[in-house]
């Protein structure tokens, strides 16, 4: 950034984010010298189809300015080895059984791939209560899971065997259905499109928001930045810093509307009656 200004990290743990965002939202400065850097896709999904009161989420999100989003991609692994073997995608719809583990009924990742197997016609039992991913990949090679999902970098540095050949979500659920994802499971699946964002409170002058901008622009354009990111993450870096770019990923979350907060509450609440208790 232009006169080279001294970064100074504080971190604000609890409430899965939410402590920190009210800090940024109610106390932090509003002259462009404090701005907050979290995963907070779940922020913004509570906000406009959770229970932000129930949650103690006191931020409005609609008021949060939106500095930059960078995508955060999952990668799903299915065992080979199941009854039968896993050879080609169309052979999940043929396992006898098929466990998939995840953290807890109400979180992004159990919805994400609980609604993504309905929508694809697969059918799983659903294992929920790991204690992170590491709990789940330990499960997952001791054969206790046939399935689980977690971003990028946690996999790249990691040896996990019988890997079947993946493919998007949208063409996952078309090849496996045979038609395009849609209706409120898969709007649900899209609330839950995680990025890591850098976020400013309300009132930050526009000048400031655009030289964090300008300054993430630079660094997603240098080459030794972007070949050092696909390293560690596996992917290419994908900052979306025009307002424009912002302004699209956050459609599902602005259109989703009060019929699918409904929805989602009680997916939820059937999720929890589902699961099997790790």
């Amino acid at each position: 950034m232009k006169g080279n200004p001294t970064i100074v990290i504080q971190n604000r743990a609890g409430g899965g984010g939410n402590l920190a965002m009210n800090w940024i939202y109610e106390r932090a400065r509003r002259n462009g010298t404090v701005m907050g850097c979290q995963t907070a896709s779940g922020r913004y999904t509570e906000w406009f189809v959770g229970d932000p009161k129930k949650a103690g989420l006191r931020a409005n999100m609609e008021e949060i300015i939106p500095v930059m989003f960078t995508p955060v991609y999952s990668v799903g692994v299915a065992r080979k080895d199941l009854d039968p073997p896993l050879n080609k995608l169309e052979d999940l719809k043929k396992a006898k059984t098929f466990n998939v583990g995840g953290f807890r009924a109400d979180g992004a990742k159990d919805l994400k791939f609980r609604t993504l197997f309905e929508l694809a016609g697969v059918k799983f039992k659903y294992v929920t209560g790991y204690q992170g991913s590491s709990d789940l990949l330990a499960a997952f090679l001791r054969k206790e899971l046939d399935y689980i999902d977690g971003s990028t970098p946690f996999y790249i540095p990691r040896q996990i065997p019988a890997i079947a050949p993946g493919v998007p979500a949208r063409e996952f659920v078309k090849r496996l259905s045979g038609k395009e994802p849609s209706g409120p499971l898969w709007q649900l699946f899209q609330v839950h499109t995680s990025y890591r964002q850098i976020l400013a409170p309300p009132g930050v002058p526009k000048a400031a928001v655009d030289a964090v901008r300008s300054a993430f622009v630079a660094v997603n354009n240098d080459p030794v930045f972007r070949a050092e990111y696909k390293k560690n993450v596996g992917i290419e870096p994908g900052m979306l810093t025009t307002p424009k770019d912002i302004e699209k990923a956050m459609v599902p979350w602005k259109t989703a509307g009060e019929e699918l907060r409904q929805f989602r509450a009680k997916y939820i609440e059937e999720g929890r009656k589902l699961a099997a208790k790790r």
